[in-house]
C-alpha cells in the first residue's frame, strides 16, 4: 500500500489492486467540514485522478460517521462577499474532483452523511450505504435548499435522479492491468 503526500484531514492509501481509499479523517469530530477537509478532499480527488496506478477510489469516513456535515462548533462566518465567494468555490472544486474525475468512484457510506457530507455521498458514482447509514439534508426542515456542494448552477440530487448520472457512470470504466 502507498499513501499520497500528507494530508491532515484525509487519509489517501493506493492497495495493491489498484483502488485507492480516500478516506475522511476527522473521526473524533464525526469528520465534520470544516475549510481544511473541503481542501484536503480536492487535493486528495485531484492527485488520486492524475496517478496512473490509480483505478478506482472508495471514498469513505474514518470512525462512525461519513461527514456529518458542516463544522458549526469552529465554524466563521465570511467577512466579506469575497470570502464567501471563495467558500463556496472551494466546496464546489471538492464536488467536481469528485464528480468529474475519469476514475469510478465508490461511496462506503457509514455513519452520518449530513448536508454536504450527504451531497459528497451522492455524488459518487456507486454509493453504498451501511446498514448504520444516515443521510439528509437539514436545510430541508428550513424550507431551503442551497448547499455549496452543486455542480454547474444545479443541485447535484437532480443529477442522482436522472439520467445524466446514469451516462456519466457508465462512460467511466476500470480497467484491468494487463
Amino acid at each position: 500500500m502507498t499513501s499520497q503526500p500528507s494530508l491532515s484531514t484525509v487519509r489517501s492509501t493506493l492497495g495493491e489492486d489498484g483502488v485507492r481509499t480516500v478516506a475522511l479523517n476527522r473521526p473524533e469530530r464525526l469528520n465534520v467540514m470544516n475549510r481544511q477537509l473541503i481542501d484536503d478532499v480536492t487535493s486528495a480527488f485531484d492527485q488520486a485522478n492524475a496517478d496512473d496506478e490509480t483505478r478506482a477510489m472508495i471514498f469513505t469516513g474514518e470512525g462512525r460517521a461519513f461527514c456529518a456535515g458542516d463544522d458549526r462548533k469552529d465554524h466563521t462566518q465570511p467577512e466579506s462577499e469575497a470570502e464567501a465567494r471563495d467558500l463556496v468555490q472551494a466546496i464546489q472544486r471538492a464536488t467536481e474532483a469528485i464528480v468529474l474525475g475519469p476514475k469510478p468512484v465508490v461511496g462506503a457510506i457509514n455513519g452520518w452523511a449530513v448536508g454536504g457530507g450527504f451531497e459528497w455521498a451522492i455524488n459518487c458514482d456507486f454509493p453504498i450505504w451501511a446498514e448504520s447509514a444516515r443521510g439528509f439534508f437539514p436545510e430541508v426542515s428550513l424550507n431551503i435548499f442551497g448547499t455549496g456542494a452543486t455542480y454547474g448552477g444545479r443541485s447535484s440530487v437532480a443529477s442522482t435522479t436522472n439520467k445524466s448520472s446514469s451516462v456519466r457512470s457508465s462512460n467511466r470504466s476500470c480497467t484491468s492491468p494487463a
